[in-house]
C-alpha cells in the first residue's frame, strides 16, 4: 500500500466512526419490559380512539410512537396531544374517523323516580 491509499483508507474509517448511529431511546421499566419511543411523522394524520365508556374521541395529534416489551407480549402506543393534554393511546383502541362520525350521540335522560312512575 502506498501512502495515498493508506491516507484515503484512514479518512474513510474516520468518516464512518464519526457518523452517529441511529439509536432508539430505550428505557427499562420496573416490570423488566423495555420501552422504545420515537417521534411520530412530521405531519401525522389525526387519530381517534375508544375510551373505557365506549365513546370514540378525537382527533388527537400524534407526537410519539412507543413499544413496550418484546415479541408476542409487546404492546404499541401512540402518544398524542388532545385538547392540549398528552394522552397515551393503546393501539388496540384506535378507531377510524368514520366510526367517530357515525357513533350514536350521547343523550341525557331523566332518572326514573324511586317510587316508579
Amino acid at each position: 500500500m502506498n501512502k495515498s491509499s493508506i491516507v484515503s483508507r484512514a479518512r474513510a474509517i474516520l468518516a464512518q466512526a464519526t457518523q452517529q448511529p441511529k439509536v432508539e431511546p430505550t428505557v427499562s421499566l420496573a416490570g423488566g419490559d423495555d420501552l422504545v419511543i420515537e417521534p411520530a411523522a412530521e405531519n401525522p394524520s389525526p387519530v381517534y380512539w375508544e375510551r373505557a365508556d365506549l365513546s370514540i374521541v378525537g382527533p388527537g395529534r400524534p407526537e410519539f410512537l412507543a413499544k413496550v416489551g418484546e415479541g408476542l407480549r409487546a404492546t404499541y402506543w401512540v402518544v398524542a396531544q388532545f385538547q392540549g393534554v398528552p394522552v397515551w393511546i393503546n393501539s388496540i383502541m384506535l378507531r377510524s374517523k368514520k366510526a367517530f362520525e357515525q357513533q350514536a350521540k350521547v343523550r341525557v335522560v331523566e332518572p326514573i323516580p324511586r317510587d316508579g312512575f
